[in-house]
Parts: C-alpha cells; sequence; structure tokens
C-alpha cells in the first residue's frame, strides 16, 4: 500500500518540475508516426543516435538498448539471436508486449518467438528511438509497454562512408563497411557486415552476414520514391538450461551438444509519399518481408522448417489546419497486415520423416486517427482512436489425417488521450492515458507441436488494458538533461503458460507501476556523467496469487555512464549496470528461490586520430570483474534451470569513416 501511495504521490506533482535553456532537440518519428521533437510528444522517450552507438563501441542493436531506462534485456543464449526486451514491468514472453520496427514497419513474429537481433546489421543503423508506454492506437498488436523504432541510414548530399574491423575473445570477429550520397534525384545507402563468434559459453557460437540498402528518388517536387531492402543469415547454437549447483561449477559447461538453428531474413519496403497541398501529405508503404528457419532441438526431439512470409499495406494521411484559431495535426491511416506462416515438423535430424505440417494465417486490418489540437501554442490536447479486427485460420495434418481445421476473430479497439505543455526549447509536462490490446500469438491460439495434444484454444482471450502516466523533460542547458515519469498500468487476460493444465492459458488481473528517472551533465568539458533508474512493481492483481510479484520483473534497474576525456584523443568509457533481484519464471506464487540480481562493469577505451581524421582505435571488456549471475531462469518440477550470462570478453579493433 505504501508503494501505491508513492506513485499516486508522484503522478499529482510530477508536472511541475521545471528548468532552464537549451535548444538540443531529437527528431523522433516513433511515438507519432510523423516528424516531431522530442519535446513535442506526449511520451517518454529515448533516441540513441549513431554517434552514440560508435563511441560507446556497441556491436548489436541488443548491446545499444541494454543500459536504456526502463528496459531490461535477458538471453538464453547470452547473444542477440535469443535475446528478449521486457518493458513496464513484463516477465515471461516480454518480447510480445514490446513493437520493434524497421523504418516504421513490423518486425515481430507472429508467433511466440522473440525478436532475433541479428536481423538488422548494426552497420544500417542511423539510430534507434525508444518510446517507452503504450501505443496502441498507432500501431495496434504488441505495441503494450513501448515500441522501438530502428531507423536506417539514407543518403546525404554528400558522399560518406565507413569501414570498421573488430576482434575479441573466444573468436569473436566482425566486419561491417558502409557508403551513402546522393546523384542528382537519386539518394542511396549501403552497407554490409559479417559478425562471428564461438561464445562464452559451450554452445553459444554463432555467425551473421548482412546487407542493407536504401534507395530515394525525387520524381517531382512534390512526389518521392524509396526502396529498402535488407537480408540477414544467422546461424547460432543453443546451450539449454543448467542447475544452480551445475551453474556455481562451471557457469560455461552446456548439457545440450546438439541444438541449434539458422535464420534468413529478408525485408522490403517501397514506400510513396507526396505532398498534394499547403500543410497535406499522403504517404504508402508497400511492405515484404519473410523469415525462414530451421531448427534442431534434438534435447527436445523436435526438428522444424518454418517459413513466414509478411505482407503489409499502410497509407496514412496528414493534415495541418486552423480550427477557430487554433492550429490541429490531423493523422489518418489504416494498417493491413497478413502473416502466412508453414511449418513442417520432422522425426529427425535427417528429415526423412514429416511428422506434422501447419498453414497457419493471421490477417489484421486496422484503422486509426489521431488529433493534435493546439490550446495554445505551448499546450497541445492530443486524441485519438483505432478500430481493428484479426482472424486465425489454422489448417494442421498429420499423416494424411486433418488434426485442426478451425478458425477465429477478434475484434479490438483502442483510444488515448494526452496533454503536452512545452516550455520554450528546454522543458515539456505531459500526461496520457491509453487503453491497449494484444492479440494471442498464433502458438497460443493453437497447438501444432505434434505431441498429440494439437488442438484450436477457442477460448484464449486478446490481453487488454489501460495506462495512464505523467513526466516531465528536461533540457536544462547543452550539458545538463534530465527526465522522469511515473506509469500505471492495469491489464486482465495476460497470457502465460500454465503448468498445470500444460496449456497457455489468460491469466487474473496484473497491476504494473513504477518511476523511471534520468539524468545527465559534462563537467566542464571532460567528465560525462549519465545515470538512470528505473522502479517497478509489477503484481498479480486477482485470484490465487494475488499481491505476489509477477515473475523475471526485477523492481530495480540503475546504470551510471561515466566518460572521461584524456590527453592525448582519448576517450574511456565506464558503464555499470545494476539489476536486482526477481522470482524465477512460471513461480507465479512466488514460492521458489530467486534469480539473483547482478551488477555487470563494462569499460571502453577509444583514441581519435588528428593526424588521419576520421581514423578511430578502440579496445574494451564487458562484465570486467567477471560477475557471475544469469539473466534468465524457470522454475521446475524437480529442479530450477538457468541460463548464464556471459563473464568477461574483451574486443579491440578500428574503424574509419569519411
Amino acid at each position: 500500500m505504501k508503494r501505491k501511495t508513492m506513485i499516486v504521490a508522484v503522478l499529482g506533482v510530477v508536472g511541475t518540475m521545471a528548468y532552464a535553456d537549451t535548444t538540443n532537440r531529437e527528431i523522433l518519428v516513433t511515438a507519432t508516426r510523423e516528424s516531431r521533437g522530442t519535446l513535442d510528444v506526449a511520451s517518454d522517450v529515448t533516441v540513441i543516435t549513431s554517434d552514440e552507438i560508435r563511441n560507446a563501441g556497441y556491436v548489436d542493436v541488443a548491446e545499444a538498448l541494454k543500459n536504456v531506462q526502463g528496459v531490461t534485456m535477458r538471453s538464453i543464449t547470452g547473444n542477440p539471436a535469443t535475446t528478449e526486451i521486457s518493458m513496464r514491468g513484463f516477465g515471461e514472453n516480454s518480447h510480445g508486449r514490446v513493437l520493434v520496427l524497421l523504418d516504421g514497419r513490423r518486425l515481430n513474429r507472429p508467433d511466440m518467438a522473440g525478436i532475433n537481433w541479428f536481423e538488422v546489421p548494426l552497420s544500417n543503423v542511423e539510430r534507434i528511438e525508444v518510446v517507452r508506454g503504450g501505443s496502441t492506437v498507432l500501431y495496434g498488436d504488441n505495441a503494450v509497454a513501448g515500441v522501438v523504432n530502428i531507423i536506417t541510414r539514407k543518403g546525404g548530399k554528400e558522399p560518406a562512408g565507413g569501414i570498421s574491423v573488430d576482434v575479441g575473445s573466444y573468436g569473436m570477429n566482425s566486419v561491417r563497411a558502409d557508403i551513402s550520397g546522393s546523384k542528382n534525384r537519386l539518394s542511396y545507402a549501403l552497407d554490409g557486415e559479417r559478425y562471428e563468434s564461438d561464445g562464452w559459453r559451450d554452445r553459444t557460437g554463432f555467425s551473421a552476414f548482412g546487407f542493407g540498402a536504401n534507395l530515394g528518388y525525387d520524381i517531382s517536387k512534390n512526389l518521392n520514391a524509396s526502396l529498402a531492402l535488407s537480408g540477414q543469415n544467422v546461424k547460432y547454437e543453443i546451450p539449454g538450461w543448467l542447475s544452480k549447483a551445475q551453474m556455481e561449477s562451471d557457469p560455461r559447461q552446456s548439457l545440450n551438444h546438439d541444438d541449434s538453428a539458422e535464420n534468413t531474413y529478408f525485408n522490403a519496403d517501397f514506400g510513396l509519399s507526396s505532398q498534394v497541398g499547403d500543410g497535406k501529405r499522403i504517404d504508402m508503404s508497400l511492405i515484404y518481408g519473410r523469415k525462414d528457419i530451421v531448427s534442431d532441438m534434438t534435447s527436445w526431439s523436435s526438428f522444424a522448417d518454418l517459413i513466414v512470409d509478411t505482407y503489409g499495406v499502410t497509407p496514412r494521411y496528414s493534415m495541418e489546419f486552423d480550427t477557430f484559431g487554433h492550429q490541429n495535426n490531423l493523422l489518418i491511416g489504416a494498417d493491413f497486415y497478413s502473416d502466412i506462416l508453414n511449418v513442417k515438423r520432422y522425426g529427425d535430424v535427417t528429415r526423412a520423416m514429416r511428422t506434422i505440417s501447419a498453414d497457419v494465417d493471421k490477417t489484421t486490418v486496422g484503422g486509426y486517427a489521431r488529433d493534435e489540437f493546439n490550446i495554445q501554442k505551448d499546450l497541445v490536447l492530443g486524441a485519438g482512436v483505432r478500430v481493428e479486427s484479426t482472424r486465425v485460420d489454422a489448417d494442421v495434418k498429420s499423416a494424411g489425417s486433418t488434426l485442426v481445421s478451425d478458425d477465429t476473430t477478434h475484434h479490438e479497439n483502442a483510444f488515448d488521450l494526452s496533454l503536452n505543455r512545452t516550455i520554450d526549447n528546454w522543458c515539456k509536462m505531459f500526461t496520457r492515458f491509453s487503453t491497449l490490446y494484444r492479440y494471442p500469438f498464433v502458438d497460443e491460439q493453437v497447438s501444432y507441436i505434434g505431441y498429440g495434444s494439437d488442438q484450436f484454444y477457442s477460448d484464449i482471450k486478446p490481453e487488454e488494458g489501460w495506462n495512464i502516466e505523467a513526466g516531465t523533460e528536461l533540457l536544462i542547458d547543452k550539458k545538463t538533461t534530465a527526465s522522469i515519469t511515473v506509469f500505471w498500468l492495469e491489464m486482465k487476460d495476460e497470457i502465460a503458460w500454465n503448468n498445470i493444465t500444460m496449456r497457455n492459458a489468460n491469466l487474473d488481473k496484473t497491476r504494473h507501476c513504477g518511476i523511471e528517472l534520468f539524468a545527465g551533465h559534462t563537467f566542464a568539458d571532460i567528465v560525462k556523467i549519465d545515470g538512470n533508474y528505473t522502479f517497478t512493481e509489477a503484481v498479480f492483481d486477482d485470484g490465487p496469487n494475488d499481491g505476489k510479484d509477477i515473475p523475471l520483473v526485477p523492481p530495480h534497474k540503475a546504470s551510471v555512464m561515466v566518460e572521461l576525456i584524456l590527453p592525448g584523443d582519448l576517450f574511456f568509457d565506464v558503464n555499470t549496470t545494476y539489476v536486482s533481484s526477481s522470482w524465477l519464471g512460471s513461480d507465479n506464487s512466488n514460492f521458489g528461490e530467486k534469480l539473483e540480481g547482478y551488477t555487470v562493469v563494462d569499460m571502453f577505451l577509444r583514441h581519435k586520430s588528428k593526424i588521419l581524421p576520421g581514423f578511430e582505435l578502440y579496445a574494451g571488456v564487458e562484465n570486467a570483474f567477471n560477475e557471475k549471475y544469469a539473466s534468465l531462469g524457470y522454475r521446475g518440477f524437480d529442479q530450477d534451470g538457468y541460463y548464464p550470462s556471459p563473464g568477461s570478453t574483451f574486443r579491440g579493433g578500428m574503424s574509419y569513416r569519411f
């Protein structure tokens, strides 16, 4: 009860904070599906630029997200292929409540598998935008806890490019290259990368090869066409879990000697953008994506080939107009997505005998509208609504016999209200209320695992909820920034695995509330300190586990990033991240042991050459003090299972940009 009282009190006063002056405003597209400065959106936002990615020495997108306030990452392998993202106090399958976009197009799979972060080559990334809080009105499914939009490089007026080479512990090596520019009406940006490692733990090796291409063409003064392409092939091993005793004895061992997977991705997005009048614009995207996934899980006697073809059409119309002397920004759009899954399962790795085949189609059609009304120049009232339906149609066969042939349709809607006040270019204060929903994953709706229990679960309902939040962002001057956001999220019918009934089921009501803090300051241009802290209370709010904590949700997370500018053109970064303990997955009753908290320190040193502008040398160590911990674990019937995270790993390299 004390935690509730504290959060309600902060909700009441958070809008009163304010301080000084700056013009530092990031351009953001995720929160509104249009270009806006971070101060102009009623959301809690973080933007990670390509310079920040390069300066911190990140080698993949998942690593770039790990220190962001409100974001927790966990993995069964310790590499980006299986890293799961969590925001706003969601536990198992938390990735299903975070929408991940690539230039605005969805990357989330329709089944329970999470994002393979290798799908996006880091050499293709211009910036990463993280919006905390529900965005269901604008994006629909999955956007319950937040949105991550990965923006790729586009060609500029002048030619630019770069190359980097990295090597490190346990056979880690990578090569990345990119080039961009424009010629007359044509702009271009091309990139490619190779990234490999044997892995810190046995059976965690991987290899990733990818490319990206962005082309733009100005057909006329008011009409632009674009084509974005990307592809990636990823092979990775899967080590399996260890008991606590095994992890304490040797966390690098693996008891699974044959589990592995190979994923091949292709994404294409053709876009047209037209200025059709003063303050009026039409945008249209035609989207295609293909995921070709081969998995050999010998430890589970599961050998499967999965192909997911995704088709999308996303038109939208925006206009600016005056109503009784007050400016309006109106956005109207529609989203059509069709996910077609074809699954084949086999008796062994030779794939000589097919045991089951499944065709599952998920079709989603939705429309939305959102208006921002300027009550005053610095006070904007926002309101939006979304209406959407999704249909799941499944056909599951084995040995020529039909096991499942059924379908269902879900109808959902959402609305939001927001109020955003800005003070010049240095402060915003916002509050927002929104309703939320998430459709079941297709393999929550229908079972096609081939163990004799396959069926269509017509009783599974979509998750629904509401969210209220309030916050402020302060750009005090060019050296000082700060933000605070308080949120309260109520959900019903969350979907999770039930160990008693041995099937996915809707849970009792849950409550997620907390505080997200950030502050940064540069001292005398030689020391830069950024720090953030997230407190999260996530509990069951009804049923037999009423008042119990939701598993896999650490109440506390804090990160401190310190950069020292040293003589000799040296820059030394130290990043420290603390994550508190949480209950093991599946332990809804909070009966067993906890997943222990941990503190990890990363260090990175780089040298920027003045003799050769654009040339850098760098070296670093992750988990410098060799903290032994697991970011993920589950409660079992006879013993618990843990997935150890990497110990100390070293890497170094060089890069050149022009």
